[in-house]
């Protein structure tokens, strides 16, 4: 296989994501997501764990500062919400559980969580 043929998957936890098609795959199946959604669960999938600032979502989500909407954070919040459930529909959720949050004021992150713990993607502490 060439690399410019190579399929990219980001992964966390049992969520992945095919940068291609724009597929987020679970245990329960695979839902491709709308360019809005995908363009921010690819910037949270790609470091797991990291916080990636408002400011840094909202230019990756509309590079051109005119279609930005009247209220980013309002849509960020939003969009948050709603790759929320499709993690759990997808069957993420369970003793692995892939979460995004919000730390208030500073960004999003995704992460795996056990036992209302965070853990590495290996399973770690």
């Amino acid at each position: 296989m060439s690399a410019a043929s190579e399929i990219i998957l980001l992964r966390c936890g049992s969520l992945s994501l095919d940068v291609e098609t724009r597929e987020l795959s679970g245990p329960r199946g695979a839902i491709r997501l709308d360019p809005l959604n995908f363009a921010m669960m690819e910037r949270l999938m790609r470091r797991p764990g990291v916080i990636v600032e408002d400011t840094a979502m909202v230019s990756a989500l509309w590079p051109e500062p005119d279609d930005e909407p009247d209220d980013p954070d309002n849509t960020l919040r939003h969009k948050a919400s709603v790759l929320r459930g499709t993690i759990c529909v997808l069957g993420c959720a369970g003793r692995n559980k892939v979460s995004i949050s919000r730390e208030r004021g500073v960004g999003f992150f995704i992460e795996v969580r056990s036992g209302g713990r965070a853990v590495d993607d290996d399973g770690g502490m």
